[in-house]
């Protein structure tokens, strides 16, 4: 019972790590330095 259990919480646990972020936005391509301005 407690191995499913906390299969069960670290699934869910995913589960929302994912959904949570899908809608960050995707880093540009080009390299930007600190120096550079």
């Amino acid at each position: 019972m407690t191995p499913s259990l906390a299969g069960f919480i670290w699934s869910l646990l995913l589960f929302i790590m994912l959904n949570t972020f899908v809608n960050l936005p995707i880093k540009s391509i080009k390299k930007v330095t600190f120096l550079a301005r």
